[in-house]
């Protein structure tokens, strides 16, 4: 009997030991274009923390990588001088999101050395008491790295760790070599009740952006009735999704945001059409009410 509780015990400690240590990954960004929203650029984010030293030649752009709205980032540095020279890109990071997160995974290929940099500031040019680096190689074929944060280190005296609720910009540094670089599908490592509350957080932002495109067309005279229905529905399943988490329950969602989206946006150029149809209405009732006066 007790050999049977033991074992019991046993079992149980083990699953929930799996369990506590179970992750999912969190996209951070694909930088895949949106074919329902024309006006959403993924590059946007990326151009703010961009710079390269005098004798080198930096690029940076979004590559076809697959299906047609697949992209990868590309980045390029070349030297115009003798001397050796430098660049960098990066995004700002959300330290609420990123503290939670256990490590940074990406796929990435190319040639040479890429220095991957965390910082406490966001001050454009380095600051090392501040800065934290990992250093990888890139090979011709995309290769995925999963990069731990507890091995990024300062780079004078080798302390790692960094305090990830710090970390205000994530950088790329690169060697002027003229390789042609890609980096695709860049997401964070978390525990997987971390990853459904950020996953939660995300949703209701979207919510609040699908509410203010509803004031919109409510606005525009446009019946959004059967929009407010579907908004409700959503937002119930993002509440359960809340309580209970699951794959499943995630992906129903996605589908439901994603489908609410393409409707929203086309009623959106419906609205636009109509405005201009008016306009031309008025316009050509606007010449042939001059032509009769002449």
């Amino acid at each position: 009997m007790r050999k049977g509780i033991c074992f019991f015990l046993f079992i149980f400690l083990l699953c929930s030991a799996t369990f506590a240590q179970e992750t999912q990954d969190y996209l951070v960004d694909d930088f895949n274009l949106d074919p329902d929203n024309s006006a959403y650029y993924p590059m946007h984010s990326w151009r703010g923390y961009t710079a390269f030293g005098k004798g080198c030649d930096f690029r940076l752009s979004l590559e076809p990588e697959g299906s047609e709205f697949a992209r990868s980032l590309a980045f390029q540095a070349k030297k115009l001088s003798a001397q050796n020279n430098w660049a960098y890109f990066g995004t700002k990071v959300d330290s609420d999101l990123w503290r939670d997160a256990t490590a940074l995974r990406f796929r990435v290929k190319g040639a040479g050395e890429v220095i991957i940099c965390l910082r406490y500031d966001s001050a454009l040019y380095a600051n090392n008491d501040t800065s934290w680096y990992y250093t990888i190689s890139l090979t011709s074929q995309w290769r995925e790295y999963t990069i731990p944060f507890a091995d990024f280190a300062k780079k004078y005296s080798g302390q790692r760790g960094p305090d990830m609720s710090a970390v205000k910009v994530l950088l790329f540094v690169l060697e002027d070599n003229g390789a042609k670089n890609y980096l695709d599908d860049l997401k964070l490592v978390m525990p997987t009740a971390a990853f459904y509350k950020h996953q939660v957080k995300r949703y209701e932002e979207t919510l609040e952006l699908f509410k203010r495109d509803l004031d919109y067309l409510a606005g525009r005279r446009f019946n959004a009735q059967g929009f407010e229905k579907s908004l409700e529905k959503l937002k119930q399943s993002i509440d359960q999704l809340y309580v209970a988490p699951g794959s499943e329950k995630q992906k129903q969602i996605d589908e439901v945001m994603a489908g609410l989206q393409r409707e929203i946006n086309i009623a959106r150029r419906a609205i636009v059409l109509q405005t201009r149809a008016s306009f031309i209405t008025e316009r050509i009732a606007f010449i042939e009410a001059a032509k009769a006066g002449s």
